[in-house]
């Protein structure tokens, strides 16, 4: 059972309970100010629907629902009174142990309270923005007339993103792990070959992939090279951010691998494994498992980098959506790549987040 931190005045004394008061005033404060911000600001916002009857009707039934929610969060403040006064009769018994609870449970019921007042209050304020003016922002950017006229071809161009992400990812997964084994080659007859490493990754992580992207897309054509000067626009793409974020992820790899404790090395060797074979089935295959989850990561924003080879003229997602927009002036079409690289990624970063925490937790048992 969770107790407040006890502190007896004096020795053999038994400590009183925590005060609560405090918490709990506060967080009923804090909920019917709440429950007044939000009738006040729905209440306003219908002000804006008096020449739309088709809205009010509609937008007078959410009014009354988030004001029954915000009155629904003034339970917790309730509950922690509650709590409080039965601390306090309790306190009044001298019974100073039972009275610990209550009070325990008045603070956090009042600290839950206050959380889930504030996750409301920004709520109500996205919605107040969303419609404010008239609905203003929301005819800019969630029109439901431009996004239902923009979605074909914005989907059909998102095919050109999804093949660069899925091209540069296979090379970048190849070269980074390369880099990483080149910089970790030992011995004087390596330093050469980690010298090219480490100039390879210094120079490509000090260069922003914007720059690179340009420098190959309009570059490489320019040189005349026999079939290099003649690819397609895509493989530019490719090629550029694989430059780019193979720096980065053999970073990654090369960590991974110094990660791995030396007597892995010792062992393999001792039971006549080559170097290289101790690398191929002793040290790679671990570095791999645990750098996984970083390595997600970083997937994730090639995912959304993919969205700067517009600069090259490629017609992809956020080209035609920009394209969409400028013809019509109203970035809705833009919303909705906005809305599809979101569908895409935060599942991805979930998953991210859940291979961490279970490498976490193996780490620590």
């Amino acid at each position: 059972m969770p107790n407040a931190p006890l502190a007896a005045s004096k020795p053999g004394q038994i400590a009183p309970p925590v005060r609560c008061r405090s918490f709990t005033l506060t967080a009923l404060a804090f909920g019917v100010a709440v429950v007044a911000l939000t009738w006040a600001g729905l209440s306003h916002a219908l002000a804006y629907t008096t020449d739309r009857p088709d809205l009010r009707y509609a937008l007078t039934l959410v009014a009354l629902a988030g004001t029954v929610i915000s009155l629904a969060l003034l339970a917790f403040p309730i509950r922690a009174l509650a709590h409080m006064a039965r601390s306090s009769t309790l306190l009044q018994q001298g019974e100073l142990v039972a009275a610990r609870l209550p009070a325990w449970k008045s603070r956090q019921t009042a600290l839950a309270g206050m959380g889930y007042a504030t996750f409301w209050l920004v709520l109500v304020a996205g919605y107040l923005f969303v419609t404010a003016n008239d609905f203003a922002v929301q005819k800019a950017f969630l029109n439901l007339e431009y996004l239902s006229r923009s979605a074909a071809l914005v989907l059909s161009a998102a095919r050109i993103n999804l093949y660069i992400t899925l091209g540069a990812s296979a090379i970048i997964l190849i070269l980074s792990l390369a880099l990483a084994l080149m910089r970790l080659l030992p011995g004087s007859a390596g330093r050469p070959i980690r010298l090219l490493a480490i100039a390879y990754v210094d120079f490509f992580r000090a260069i922003p992939t914007i720059i690179v992207l340009y420098m190959v897309g309009f570059g490489l054509p320019l040189t005349k090279l026999p079939w290099i000067s003649q690819l397609d626009g895509i493989w530019y793409a490719i090629i550029a951010l694989s430059l780019s974020f193979s720096a980065y992820v053999s970073e990654l790899f090369r960590a991974a691998i110094e990660s791995i404790h030396a007597s892995q090395v010792a062992a393999a060797r001792s039971l006549g494994l080559s170097g290289f074979k101790t690398y191929r089935y002793i040290i790679v295959p671990q570095a791999i498992r645990q750098v996984i989850p970083p390595l997600l990561g970083f997937f994730i924003a090639l995912q959304k980098d993919s969205a700067l080879v517009l600069i090259l003229g490629l017609m992809d997602v956020f080209g035609q959506a920009r394209f969409f927009s400028a013809n019509f002036f109203n970035l809705s079409p833009v919303s909705l790549v906005g809305v599809l690289f979101l569908i895409v990624t935060i599942p991805q970063t979930r998953l991210v987040d859940y291979l961490i925490e279970r490498q976490r937790r193996r780490g620590g048992s």
